[in-house]
């Protein structure tokens, strides 16, 4: 199975909360993991090693301003490394955890990745960005309140991002989603001249589609292959990139491929897209590659298949989100397979092998 590790840049490891994890916390399961991982991809060991000196270059860089810094402007950044990185308590309900901020972490990783390819910045005259990003690890989820009112509940490894100049009195209003979100979005009144229906617009950006509406519940699923939009309730106006525009009702999903024409619409159930917010993963006549690479995505799950033939299969069924290994065995038993689990890395091969 493919995973997006593949395809990061030294950049993209510097945001993965867990590639983060690994070199400032390091842990026994985190290092078999990364180890195995570039026993696969060779060719991603340099920039891995690249991305961890510059981690371990913010890290040892703490009490030592680079030259060109001031140095009360570098304690600045540290004080807010510092207060990003501080303990929480322990979430009262299971399965949720609450989002690390990586704005942050973002703005001091990006200052040392530029230094480190000459390009010299003078914090004199350096402001963060104006931006809020929230973002998850690999199966968690957290709600999150908007600013005019709108409700995101975010699903694992997954990213938000807003302005932090948020103008209710705009004639519009935008998010950013990587992953998966369930959006409940507020109907918000406006006198702007150039709104339609009386209400700001809302749009979610995500992958090569954008979600244009004024107050409805919505799901969006943007992964690197796809990017999905299922509607529970009032109307989404979908647009892709090359202006195709496709208007939802209840029940419809709408769907872009990379590499694909167009925008594809079909009826289904959006229950069964959306009850992993309740905490129950529900597929209905879902391929077991595409059910395969949500557990990889969303759930952090490593997968190694011995044969694809079965891969185009269809399976309906559902699962709680904290037992995922029951659709293995599942699976083992539909489709006569040798499933072999450690911890979180499953090995699939046909019985007969």
């Amino acid at each position: 199975m493919p995973d997006h590790y593949a395809d990061y840049s030294a950049d993209d490891f510097l945001q993965d909360p867990y590639f983060y994890k690994w070199v400032r916390f390091p842990t026994a399961e985190h290092e078999a993991f990364w180890q195995s991982w570039l026993i696969q991809h060779p060719e991603k060991r340099a920039v891995v090693e690249h991305a961890r000196h510059l981690i371990q270059s913010i890290i040892d860089s703490e009490e030592r301003p680079p030259s060109h810094f001031k140095a009360e402007d570098w304690k600045s950044i540290q004080h807010r490394i510092a207060l990003s990185e501080a303990p929480r308590a322990a979430p009262t309900q299971p399965n949720h955890s609450s989002v690390r901020p990586f704005k942050v972490w973002a703005v001091a990783a990006s200052v040392i990745l530029a230094l480190s390819t000459g390009v010299i910045l003078y914090l004199n005259s350096f402001s963060p960005p104006d931006w809020i990003a929230l973002q998850t690890y690999y199966g968690e989820q957290q709600s999150i309140t908007l600013p005019d009112g709108s409700e995101v509940i975010l699903n694992g490894n997954s990213t938000l991002r807003y302005s932090a100049d948020w103008n209710t009195q705009a004639d519009s209003r935008e998010v950013w989603l990587e992953g998966e979100g369930f959006f409940s979005v507020t109907k918000q009144p406006t006198e702007v001249a150039s709104s339609t229906k009386g209400f700001t617009k809302f749009t979610v950006h995500a992958g090569g589609l954008n979600e244009e509406v004024r107050g409805t519940q919505f799901y969006v699923q943007s992964r690197p292959k796809k990017t999905r939009v299922v509607l529970s309730e009032g109307e989404v106006l979908v647009r892709s990139q090359q202006q195709d525009s496709i208007l939802l009702q209840p029940n419809e999903l709408a769907e872009s491929t990379s590499g694909g024409s167009g925008i594809r619409k079909k009826v289904v159930d959006a229950n069964s897209y959306i009850s992993w917010k309740d905490h129950i993963l529900t597929f209905d006549e879902e391929s077991i590659s595409s059910i395969l690479n949500h557990l990889e995505n969303t759930y952090g799950w490593q997968i190694d298949i011995q044969d694809s033939s079965w891969l185009q299969q269809k399976y309906t069924g559902s699962i709680p989100t904290d037992r995922i290994e029951l659709l293995f065995e599942k699976f083992a038993l539909l489709y006569e397979l040798n499933i072999e689990q450690d911890s979180q890395h499953v090995t699939i091969r046909p019985l007969n092998q």
